[in-house]
């Protein structure tokens, strides 16, 4: 039975670096887009090529394109790479799967989405919307849910930092997705900190590692900071020596900060089915 319904992140959408750097009207057609793909045959991917996308998603095709160049919309007219997602469980990365296979032909599709569904399928497809009846009494447990900002890049899942190799896409993390798992250890609440702020890449560019991070965190936590995300973005550019604050960028221009990603981008922030 299909869905008539899908989950959606406020605080994913809000804070996706890639979906902000775009404009009004493109983020307005990737809620029409998203509504397509969740009606389509393969849940959350659509094999027609970019204008007929766009014509039964009811959007202008220049839309599209906008949201594909800022690797939100996932995929080509042409030949496209494989989607490999790596789930993730107490910290430590899972074994990747392919969910969308390299191919030639035109293939466009939401990753969150794709994502989502294979999450469901893996706990055994069992919702108020599907018969449980004959199902198992138990079935394996999913992955839950990436740290905000990571896999911002539909972030990106992935694996851990200090075993990740930039030349594998499958098993690359995006520095944002570090640095949320390495706050969250320290104990930090993923709510109370927004890894899409300018800062937070300036420093990744000035060299913060998450180890920093973390040991940040935990300090402004013990020290019973009030704003503890404020005072970490505060202190931590004194601790690598730089001299003064880093500066972040206008926010009034969008968020057009680099997204920094070793390997595959991820939109990480939308709904899925």
């Amino acid at each position: 039975m299909r869905r008539p319904s899908f989950q959606f992140y406020p605080a994913d959408w809000r804070n996706n670096a890639n979906l902000r750097r775009c404009s009004d009207a493109a983020r307005g057609a990737w809620m029409d887009t998203m509504c397509t793909l969740h009606d389509s045959d393969e849940y959350g991917v659509c094999r027609w090529p970019l204008t007929e996308l766009a014509r039964a998603a009811g959007v202008p095709v220049r839309l599209l394109r906008e949201l594909a160049d800022k690797a939100v919309l996932k995929g080509s007219d042409g030949a496209h790479e494989a989607y490999v997602y790596t789930p993730w469980h107490a910290g430590q990365a899972g074994q990747p799967v392919v969910l969308v296979q390299a191919g030639s032909g035109p293939c466009w599709y939401s990753s969150r989405m794709v994502r989502d569904e294979h999450v469901r399928q893996a706990r055994g497809g069992s919702s108020r919307f599907v018969s449980t009846k004959g199902a198992p009494k138990s079935s394996p447990k999913a992955s839950p849910k990436p740290p905000l900002g990571e896999d911002l890049g539909d972030g990106s899942t992935s694996t851990s930092p200090s075993t990740a190799s930039p030349s594998d896409p499958a098993l690359a993390v995006s520095a944002r997705g570090a640095i949320g798992i390495a706050l969250k250890a320290a104990g930090l609440d993923p709510t109370s900190f927004n890894l899409a702020d300018p800062r937070v890449d300036a420093l990744i560019a000035a060299g913060a590692t998450p180890e920093q991070w973390q040991g940040l965190a935990g300090e402004a936590l013990r020290a019973g900071k009030k704003h503890p995300w404020h005072w970490v973005l505060t202190v931590l550019p004194d601790r690598l020596n730089a001299g003064k604050a880093i500066k972040p960028a206008n926010r009034h221009a969008g968020f057009a900060a680099k997204d920094y990603r070793a390997g595959v981008t991820d939109d990480g922030f939308i709904a899925a089915s």
